[in-house]
C-alpha cells in the first residue's frame, strides 16, 4: 500500500512539475551569483565537464544538490519540499 502510494505520488509530483528542472536552476543560481562553471567544479571537487552534466540533469542526488546549495547558499530542495507539504495538507 505504501509502494503504491509512493508511486502515485511520485507520478503526481512530475505531472505537476514538469517545468522543475534542477539542473537549469543551478545554472541560473550559479550565473546570478557571478560564479563559473570552474569555481563550481572546483568547489564540488570534480571536472568542469561534469557541471555541465549537472546541468543538464532533471534531478540530482541529494549529497550533491545538498553540497550545492550551500555552495550556492540556496535551498534547491525547497521545489521539493513545496509540492510534499502539499500533498501532507491535504
Amino acid at each position: 500500500m505504501i509502494n503504491q502510494n509512493l508511486y502515485t505520488l511520485m507520478t503526481d509530483f512530475s505531472k505537476q512539475n514538469e517545468k522543475l528542472h534542477i539542473g537549469k536552476l543551478v545554472k541560473n543560481k550559479t550565473k546570478e551569483e557571478g560564479r563559473t562553471v570552474d569555481w563550481l567544479a572546483k568547489n564540488i571537487n570534480c571536472h568542469k565537464n561534469n557541471i555541465y552534466r549537472i546541468y543538464r540533469q532533471e534531478h540530482l542526488y541529494p549529497e550533491l544538490l545538498l553540497k550545492i546549495s550551500f555552495l550556492l547558499q540556496y535551498n534547491f530542495f525547497s521545489h521539493y519540499c513545496e509540492f510534499i507539504n502539499e500533498q501532507i495538507a491535504v
